[in-house]
């Protein structure tokens, strides 16, 4: 007996005349047919494979994603930046900052306070090391970038608006200079 695949799994692989086929970025509506007649069942597909997993050589979609810093997550961000880097033809390499953003979330002050912590000269707490974990669809993780000592350059407060019909989240902002990074592939 074949194995059952369900709906997600099925979002991920189709099976066509023996050829199996990955989709992504795509949404489809199945209907069940007893494959004989054509008449509509609620027998589940059945599939070749036992698991689905993600194809290691294809591309990581964009869109989910987590940040820590100093190990604690920290919620609402929509954008990250990650750094790049160029090099002279001596061999001099320079690295961008990182830049995340996020909605203004009502009692959380952490990027702020990280912020005034930088400002007051207080290394301890103004370190920190900060890690951006892409995740798969299934939310999985698949790269992580590291952040080594990590403070706040620049924070960026939120912009308000009375303007016409701008009813936007609000955002923060914050540039991260560090002493070093790195990527791991999980």
């Amino acid at each position: 007996m074949e194995p059952e695949v369900t709906r997600r799994d099925a979002l991920q692989t189709l099976t066509v005349a023996g050829s199996t086929v990955a989709l992504s970025g795509c949404s489809m509506n199945f209907e069940f047919t007893d494959g004989e007649n054509g008449n509509r069942t609620d027998t589940p597909m059945q599939s070749d494979t036992q698991q689905v997993s993600p194809d290691r050589g294809a591309p990581v979609q964009n869109g989910r994603f987590k940040v820590e810093i100093d190990g604690i997550e920290i919620s609402g961000f929509a954008r990250v930046k990650i750094p790049g880097s160029t090099t002279e033809s001596d061999g001099q390499t320079t690295f961008e900052d990182l830049v995340m953003e996020r909605g203004v979330m009502h009692g959380d002050s952490t990027l702020r306070d990280w912020r005034d912590a930088v400002q007051d000269g207080n290394d301890q707490r103004a370190r920190r090391n900060v890690s951006v974990t892409l995740l798969t669809e299934t939310g999985q993780p698949a790269i992580q970038w590291e952040f080594t000592n990590a403070w706040v350059k620049k924070f960026g407060a939120p912009e308000l608006s009375v303007a016409g019909n701008d009813a936007s989240v609000l955002t923060e902002s914050i540039t991260v200079s560090y002493d070093r990074m790195s990527r791991v592939d999980v």
